[in-house]
């Protein structure tokens, strides 16, 4: 809520309709990067992958099982993301998850190391290589957008590459 002012007017309806539960399903923008293609179905969770990952191996980690996980960053150089990516995938969360979403990573460069400015695709290719839900990468969601689209947790999602869809598929306040 604290960059409400500089979220743009379709960011602003999104977020009073769902906050309204005005419709039974949300279509979000589809100007999405595939990296693996697919289709899936799950409950959203998810949020700063930093913060995420400080709950891993606590009383208060959630339950990933069949989650669409979505996670962005902001001021990470591409070693440290892999690293994050990395302990998510040793936490045993990585296998269960039903699809992945990145949101932007916001000034995720490392400036004093250039050449290990490694493509954020191809760090987690790699790291999913052994798993076949889909990956997209979204701008609507992060931080220093004006296009902020609300994520609300624990609400199912739909993800279809082929057709270019992305949508919440529940309205997230019955």
């Amino acid at each position: 809520l604290s960059d409400f002012k500089k979220i743009n007017k379709a960011s602003k309806m999104f977020l009073f309709d769902i906050l309204e539960g005005k419709k039974k399903e949300y279509l979000l923008p589809n100007d999405m990067k595939v990296i693996k293609s697919g289709e899936a179905k799950g409950k959203l969770i998810g949020g700063n992958i930093h913060l995420s990952n400080s709950l891993l191996g606590t009383k208060y980690s959630p339950n990933y099982n069949k989650k669409i996980w979505f996670w962005e960053e902001i001021g990470e150089c591409p070693a440290s993301l892999d690293q994050k990516l990395n302990q998510f995938k040793l936490s045993q969360n990585l296998k269960n998850i039903s699809a992945m979403v990145i949101g932007k990573l916001a000034d995720c460069a490392d400036k004093k190391h250039k050449e290990d400015n490694r493509p954020i695709e191809d760090i987690v290719l790699d790291l999913t290589r052994e798993y076949n839900f889909p990956i997209i990468q979204v701008s609507c969601f992060g931080h220093n957008i004006s296009n902020f689209y609300t994520f609300p947790i624990g609400v199912d999602l739909k993800i279809n590459t082929k057709n270019n869809e992305f949508k919440i598929i529940e309205n997230p306040v019955l």
